[in-house]
């Protein structure tokens, strides 16, 4: 039923495209201009719509409707909010299918959330997916400076690089990358791996100075790590 709704509302859309080509070929309108306005105005629509509080089918039904013309015609942000929307069910029935497909219609076109998506989601199903395409999705995304992809890019490298220091270097990499861009997440895992020695040598005073910017970006566990590493060092200067 959902796919013969989805199937019905896209003929409609590729309708109103056609449509509105005619009208601005009649009426000798420079179509890139109108194109673009129209697609814009569709996925305002179809935003303001969902953020209405009396929300019924109707509405419901007019704000997708509205974001699919928009997403038809190449607007990234309609595509990624479509994919949004399927992945967690909101407005429309959940359906993964669906939200792969309008975030990698946004991913080709370059945009860098979307490409993240992608190779979460492909990377979380690995037993499903390959691999490749979820680190190629995230890499994407990464050299767009999208820190959540470059943070993940980290921690899957970190995974499988255990008995391989490329890996490890590129986990290093896209953490150092990440927590320059500012991420206390990205600050807390460099704190870990030189807390831990993972693939290089242990250093305490570089995991402190880890854990502190991350206390200063404000994540909580890396109080307790401070704390932890405080009582390691007394015992080991002191003993117990």
């Amino acid at each position: 039923m959902t796919s013969n709704l989805w199937f019905v509302r896209a003929n409609i859309a590729i309708l109103s495209i056609c449509l509105t080509f005619t009208l601005l070929l009649v009426f000798e309108v420079p179509v890139t201009l109108k194109y673009s306005i129209s697609a814009d105005r569709m996925f305002l629509s179809g935003m303001r719509k969902l953020e209405e509080k009396s929300l019924n089918d109707g509405v419901l039904n007019t704000a997708i409707h509205h974001l699919e013309i928009a997403a038809l015609q190449g607007h990234t942000g309609a595509q990624k909010q479509l994919g949004k929307l399927y992945a967690k069910g909101e407005a429309v029935e959940k359906d993964l299918d669906q939200a792969y497909y309008w975030w990698q219609m946004a991913a080709e076109y370059g945009d860098a959330e979307s490409q993240y998506y992608l190779g979460k989601e492909y990377e979380s199903h690995s037993d499903v997916y390959d691999k490749q395409d979820a680190v190629a999705w995230l890499k994407k995304s990464a050299t767009q400076n999208y820190t959540d992809a470059q943070i993940l890019l980290g921690k899957y490298y970190l995974k499988e690089g255990i008995e391989n220091k490329n890996n490890l270097d590129l986990a290093l990499y896209w953490l150092e990358t990440a927590a320059f861009q500012g991420s206390g997440e990205a600050q807390f895992l460099l704190g870990q791996v030189y807390h831990n020695g993972m693939g290089v040598e242990k250093d305490i005073q570089k995991a402190v100075l880890h854990y502190e910017k991350a206390k200063n970006a404000g994540l909580k566990p890396a109080i307790q790590m401070l704390n932890d590493l405080s009582t390691e060092t007394k015992k080991a200067n002191f003993g117990p």
